[in-house]
Parts: C-alpha cells; structure tokens; sequence
C-alpha cells in the first residue's frame, strides 16, 4: 500500500505542470484531476468524502456519475482545456449526448489512450471491494491503478485541492502533501480566464441566490433573487455566448487566491515537516533541474533518475502571460487583492524566496 501523496494549491498555480512532470517518471503514477470531477469542479465536496462506510455500488456512483456542471459545459462546447476524453469522437464510448463519467473526463485518459478499457476494468474492480471507508475506497482505487501500470507508488494531483485539504488530511491521515505555490496575480489573471473558474463563480453565485445548487435541484422558489447578470446561466436556459462573455476581474479571483491561502494553509502548517514540501512555481522556471530533483527527493530519494531530471528539466516552459504585462493602475489594485494571501505565505515560509513579488 503506497503513502498517499498528494499535490495541492489554489488552481492556476503551476500543479498541471507537476503532474506532466511526474507522468513521464517511469516509477510514479501522476493521477490527474482525479478531485477536481469526482467533487463536480470543487462545489460537491461533502459528497465526495461522505462520513459514513459505503458499498461498493455507492463508490462507483461518486466515479461513475455524470455530474451536472462539467457535463453541461461538454453539451455546449466549451469544456475546460483540462478535459482529455474525446467526447466528440465518434468512436469514443462516451459523448455529450450521453455525458462522460467524473472518471473518464480526465484521470483515466491521462494515464493511457486505452482509457475506455481501462474504464471496464476498473468498474469491474471497484464492484469486487467490500463496504469500507471512503479512504479506503480510494485508496484501493489509486493502488490497483499503481499496480496496473506498474509503478512503485502514486502521486494524485488535482487543481484547486487546497480547498478541500481538511478533507484529505481526515480521509488520509498519514498522507504527504506537495504544496505548489505561485504569485497570486498570476494565478488571478489565469483564473479570470479560465472556464473552470468561471463556471464555479456562476455555480456559487446562483446558488447564494437561490439557496440550492440550481444545477442539482430544480428548485425555483426563490428565483426572483436571481439578477439579470446571472439569470442566464439556469441550467434550463443556459445562454453559452452570455457564459463566454462573462467577466470579473483578475483582482475579483485575486481576493478568492487570497481567501484560500488564509483559510486553508493552517492544515499544512500544523502537520510534521517531513510530510509537507512547499514549492514555488517560479523557481521551477528559474532553476529547473534543482526544483525537479528538490520535488523528486522529497517524493521517493530512491527514485532520483538522471534521465527523467534532464528530460524534466527541459519541458518546462516559461508562460504566456504576466502581471507585469498589466497597467500601473490594474497591477496596483492586483497587488492590493493579493496582499493578505502573500502576508500568510510569507510568514509561513520566510524560508523561501519572495524578494521578486
């Protein structure tokens, strides 16, 4: 049985490049945006870890559904870059039409072209387990995936995890955690573009307005709160070009970065050292091959690979986009949003190397 390891931030902060990292290490499994469906983009977290020992049947529900949120946006066309299945194949088992398991959107196709297959055996595997703690649910679930393809332990990477590390840290307790940390105006400026995000704001707006998830409960009884600027986004009219138009501005997703760094940091904080590596994204663009064997060390020293730290080293990619690129007046109010999240980071890591920000 592997530790479980897990890599986490606040999304948009460099945990994708991880995971393309650890993919190509002949003795990791890199599971890829594995909490990111099974919780429908982060909005249905308590029924991903549910308190209670469950079936078999029941743990397959949480893999196999096709969750509201992230089916809607494959209906309409515009699903996150992250998601690898090719619904739109017409030779693919699952599409739109149809809707794609929280399973198969990105975790099993990142691990193999065979996805489908993959798809059976799992489901196969998963209804041979006894009832048991959601933990233990998953953790049989990422060994048999391990095992499968032959590798020494796993490593699960999923963007936006910091918002759910209390979850982990109660359904595994002994686990070690990666934490990837990345200037919040960065992190903002991807946020306020990327369709994820978008669709979590409109999800959570909504749902203050009308005091259910709409996109789970048809619910309307409380829909003369809902405002014009939000109106169009019902899952019973959703108005995909009123979605692509849709705007907040980077310091908006600015104070969310922040609100998760205060939030939810103190869970790591209060763990050992030794179980807990805080890494910066810009020092892996800085000093590539020293902050890929720093992430290998701490993953397994015995995995240390000459072959895979040059190979690393030389895939990552400087971005494309910079708040050095913004206005003096826009990178003012960015820095002002970001400011009580790099406080937090700051003191807990004064280790680190912030002289840039």
């Amino acid at each position: 049985m592997s530790t479980p390891l897990f890599i986490v931030g606040t999304g948009r902060c460099g945990s994708t490049m991880l995971s393309n990292l650890l993919k190509h290490h002949p003795k990791i499994l890199s599971i890829s945006e594995f909490f990111s469906f099974v919780t429908d983009l982060g909005s249905l977290i308590d029924e991903a870890f549910p308190a209670d020992a469950i079936s078999a049947e029941q743990f397959w529900k949480i893999l196999d559904n096709r969750y509201a949120k992230q089916n809607l946006m494959l209906r309409h066309g515009i699903a996150m870059q992250e998601v690898l299945y090719p619904y739109q194949d017409p030779n693919a088992y699952f599409n739109a039409d149809s809707g794609v398991p929280a399973i198969a959107q990105t975790t099993l196709p990142f691990l193999t072209p065979d996805h489908d297959a993959l798809y059976f055996r799992l489901r196969d595997y998963v209804h041979t387990l006894p009832t048991a703690n959601i933990g233990t649910h998953y953790q049989n679930v990422f060994d048999w995936l391990t095992e499968t393809f032959a590798c020494h332990l796993w490593v699960e990477r999923s963007g936006g995890t910091l918002r759910c590390i209390k979850e982990l840290l109660t359904t595994f307790p002994n686990a070690r955690f990666i934490h990837i940390v990345r200037d919040g105006r960065d992190c903002a400026i991807s946020m306020s573009q990327h369709y994820g995000f978008r669709m979590v704001v409109i999800a959570f707006a909504l749902t203050g307005m009308l005091s259910v998830d709409p996109f789970e409960d048809s619910t309307r009884s409380e829909i003369e709160d809902v405002t014009d600027e939000y109106y169009p986004f019902l899952p019973e009219h959703f108005d995909v070009e009123a979605f692509k138009a849709f705007h907040k501005p980077p310091s908006f997703y600015a104070r969310y970065w922040s609100s998760e760094i205060r939030n939810n940091l103190i869970y790591l904080q209060e763990l050992p050292k030794e179980r807990v590596l805080t890494m910066r994204y810009e020092d892996f663009l800085q000093q590539p091959k020293e902050s890929c064997y720093q992430l290998l060390n701490f993953i397994d020293p015995t995995l240390i690979d000459q072959d895979w730290l040059n190979q690393a080293s030389q895939q990552i990619r400087q971005p494309t986009q910079s708040h050095t690129n913004l206005s003096e007046q826009e990178l003012s109010r960015l820095t002002l949003a970001c400011q009580a999240g790099l406080d937090v980071l700051m003191n807990a890591y004064p280790e680190l190397n912030w002289a840039a920000i």
